[in-house]
C-alpha cells in the first residue's frame, strides 16, 4: 500500500517557494517545471521536477533529487526534459508550473522546439496533407 503525503494549499505555495529557492541555487539549472500530481491532485506522493540544465547525466539528477529530498522532506522526481519522449514533454511543459527559469524566453523556446518536433514527427508518419 502507498503511502500518500497530504498537503494542503498554502503547503504547497510554502514547498514551492523553498523549491524555487533551493533550485535558483543550483548553478547548472536552467530551467524546472513541476508536474504530475502536484500540479493536478489536492494530495500527493511525490513532486515531480522536469529539469532542463547543462548537466544532465544520471548522477547529477540522482544528487540533485536528493539534496531536493532532504531539504524539502518530501519525495523528489528528478527527470532531464530533453529526454523526454516529445508528446510528454508537451504536457509538461504545458500543464506543469514553472518553478525557475535563469534564462528568459527559455520556456518559450523549448515549447516552440517540442511543437516543431512533433509536427515533423507527424510529417514523417503520415506525410504531408494538403487542404
Amino acid at each position: 500500500m502507498l503511502f500518500k503525503y497530504k498537503y494542503f494549499r498554502e503547503d504547497k505555495v510554502r514547498v514551492l517557494s523553498k523549491l524555487q529557492e533551493l533550485l535558483e541555487k543550483e548553478e547548472k539549472v536552467l530551467l524546472a517545471v513541476i508536474f504530475g500530481s502536484f500540479v493536478d491532485l489536492e494530495s500527493y506522493r511525490d513532486i515531480d521536477i522536469a529539469v532542463y540544465s547543462k548537466d544532465e547525466n544520471l548522477e547529477f539528477l540522482a544528487k540533485l533529487g536528493a539534496k531536493l529530498e532532504l531539504e524539502l522532506k518530501i519525495p523528489v522526481d528528478v527527470v532531464p526534459l530533453r529526454e523526454l519522449e516529445p508528446r510528454f514533454r508537451q504536457r509538461v511543459l504545458i500543464k506543469g508550473i514553472v518553478v525557475m527559469e535563469k534564462q528568459p524566453g527559455l520556456y518559450e523556446a523549448l515549447l516552440s522546439l517540442t511543437l516543431d518536433e512533433l509536427k515533423l514527427l507527424e510529417i514523417a508518419c503520415y506525410g504531408v496533407k494538403y487542404s
